[in-house]
């Protein structure tokens, strides 16, 4: 083997990148409408534990996957916060809708009394 050879590179195994850990959403509480909440850009669900300084950089197309990622579950937690708001929204309307439908019954009801005692009036004045 000659001084100037080089030996051929050895594939060294690779390192795999820690998988980030994403915290369970917090419990569910009564939430505002839609209409009342200021839109805000949600905080990262996505905790990355500190690289050891012995660990290569990971591949410039490692870290654009990475990014990739951590958008994706940006995006899934902000979506997944938004159908939680808009089904709050139509529990409050369906409730809403509701009590607005009793109350048109009830004001039927009060005029169907006062159209029937009017008629009985008129009969009697008629009479």
């Amino acid at each position: 083997v000659a001084v100037d050879d080089v030996p051929a590179a050895v594939d060294e195994p690779s390192i795999p990148s820690p998988t980030p850990t994403t915290q369970p959403p917090p419990p569910s509480q009564d939430l505002p409408s839609t209409s009342q909440v200021q839109p805000t850009t949600p905080t990262s669900l996505i905790v990355q534990p500190p690289l050891p300084q012995k660990q290569p950089q990971p591949s410039h197309d490692a870290k654009i996957s990475m990014g990739l990622l951590h958008t994706l579950l940006e995006t899934c937690t902000t979506l997944t916060r938004r159908v939680e708001h808009l089904e709050q929204d139509k529990i409050t309307q369906s409730l809403e809708i509701t009590k607005l439908k009793q109350r048109v019954k009830k004001l039927e009801r009060r005029n169907k009394l006062k159209v029937s005692k009017l008629r009985r009036l008129k009969r009697v004045g008629a009479a």
